[in-house]
């Protein structure tokens, strides 16, 4: 064989060795802790987003009586009829079920966090009806009572322009307007709700 022959021979295992230090190499590389070319295994596989939320789940209220009424309150509601609008400041949770209703307002919502209602601030009122002959009971009805908002979540469903609201709520004294029940109160403890909401506007 000659010296070209020879070199050609010499020249593919140099570059089969060169090759096979360069695989090596790159596997090391991948396995070493903290390298930030390793590939992200949740990234792999496309993940949920939050538009694969149903906006049709149904609307879902429930909070503890205590006081003049003692109890559990829980209202669900199908329809999607709570609403954010002018500017998504009005902020109005509406449910109803049969004979029974309950919604929250105010004015000045800015999006998940806490707030303070009161009538005379902003508007605020949340309103209790238990139906059959049952009283109601309003914080407007008394300038000066107040209840607690937390909304926890507000993020996009399956449907453009409604969204899925998580949030709780309390209320130290609620008034009736009802007959007989004037001069008492109930406290309202443990509230909370999961409701779809239009963004009107």
């Amino acid at each position: 064989m000659g010296k070209q022959g020879c070199f050609r021979i010499m020249s593919y295992l140099f570059l089969l060795c060169l090759s096979g230090l360069v695989a090596c190499g790159d596997a090391n590389s991948m396995a070493m802790p903290g390298n930030t070319a390793q590939a992200n295994v949740l990234l792999q596989k496309p993940l949920p987003t939050d538009r694969a939320i149903a906006s049709q789940q149904p609307g879902v209220v429930q909070l503890t009586l205590a006081g003049a009424e003692n109890g559990h309150f829980l209202l669900q509601g199908d329809g999607i009829t709570s609403k954010l609008r002018h500017g998504h400041l009005e902020f109005t949770i509406f449910l109803v079920e049969g004979a029974r209703s309950f919604f929250i307002a105010f004015h000045g919502y800015t999006g998940p966090q806490a707030y303070t209602l009161q009538s005379v601030t902003n508007g605020g009122d949340l309103h209790i009806a238990q139906g059959n002959g049952q009283p109601t009971w309003d914080l407007s009805l008394h300038q000066t009572a107040t209840c607690q908002l937390l909304v926890e979540s507000e993020v996009p469903t399956d449907v453009v322009d409604i969204h899925r609201m998580k949030g709780k709520f309390s209320c130290p004294a609620l008034f009736s307007g009802d007959s007989g029940f004037t001069l008492k109160t109930v406290a309202v403890r443990q509230g909370s709700f999961d409701i779809s909401i239009i963004v009107e506007s």
